[in-house]
């Protein structure tokens, strides 16, 4: 907008509105179209650039703070399309140098968030000290995302990084999030998948001089399928069975549900699926 100080509320002038995001799809987005009519002197045009903070809310509940950072606009009546992305957009494309030795993923967050200009939310407190992580020109979403999976490895703890409106905050995956899904009530169809394709059933742990010093191994998924197998080098201050197990996998199961929208459903969340 032509004023940057002053916020307008363009909710009547909105035809449609996608707020979207996933597990892989780290920055959250809001994608919509503002009617665009240059020659109705009875229409309020309003002019989007990029850079423009958005702010969406459901009823009084706001969801999403960001830049509009792609927009499509037309001399001709019709519409106008905006992209914007929230702050973790920053992270995920602004690259930092660091070795951190000795400290908690918590340390090296709020050391990252503060050399890219961004606020600390909540973060989860692990107090796990990282022997060392070295991020040579990786992004800044990719090293907290590193610490925080040191962390996973030795405390079997999944977390997750989410923007909360301009704040970057950490929490726990799989948090409930209100939302029960029934077939008979809310839940159009319902579909289960199943993917053996990238099975791991044998590990085999080597240690830093090359030697073979364990083996961990799934014998049922070994009589079922045969052999498939990976390799785990020893990390200094992580126990070595354990993480040879994280590397073993199971055939993928994913259900995929339609059902009636409930905003409550965030990707990371977890939801009840009665069928």
């Amino acid at each position: 907008a032509t004023n940057k100080n002053v916020a307008y509320n363009i909710t009547q002038l909105i035809t449609s509105i996608t707020w979207s995001g996933s597990a892989k799809q780290a920055s959250r987005k809001v994608e919509f179209s503002v009617i665009n009519s240059p020659f109705d002197g009875n229409m309020s045009n309003v002019t989007v650039e990029s850079g423009d903070i958005v702010y969406f809310h459901f009823d009084s509940d706001k969801k999403f703070v960001g830049r509009v950072t792609a927009l499509s606009c037309s001399s001709k009546p019709g519409v106008n399309t905006y992209t914007a992305k929230d702050y973790m957009n920053i992270l995920l494309r602004s690259k930092v140098y660091f070795n951190f030795k000795n400290v908690t993923p918590e340390k090296i967050t709020e050391k990252v968030l503060s050399t890219l200009g961004t606020k600390k939310g909540s973060l989860c407190a692990t107090n796990i000290n990282i022997t060392k992580l070295l991020a040579d020109g990786e992004t800044g979403y990719k090293t907290l995302v590193g610490a925080y999976y040191k962390a996973y490895k030795k405390n079997k703890t999944r977390y997750m990084p989410v923007m909360e409106g301009t704040s970057f905050s950490v929490i726990k995956k799989g948090e409930y999030s209100g939302v029960r899904l029934r077939l008979s009530e809310n839940v159009t169809e319902t579909t289960l998948e199943e993917n053996a394709e990238n099975v791991v059933n044998k590990v085999l742990i080597y240690d830093e001089n090359g030697k073979k010093v364990g083996t961990v191994s799934d014998e049922d998924s070994v009589a079922l399928f045969g052999i498939y197998q990976d390799i785990y080098k020893k990390e200094q201050g992580v126990n070595a069975d354990s993480a040879a197990k994280q590397l073993m996998k199971s055939p993928e199961k994913t259900a995929k549900v339609s059902a009636i929208g409930d905003i409550r459903c965030v990707s990371g969340k977890s939801i009840y699926l009665y069928d």
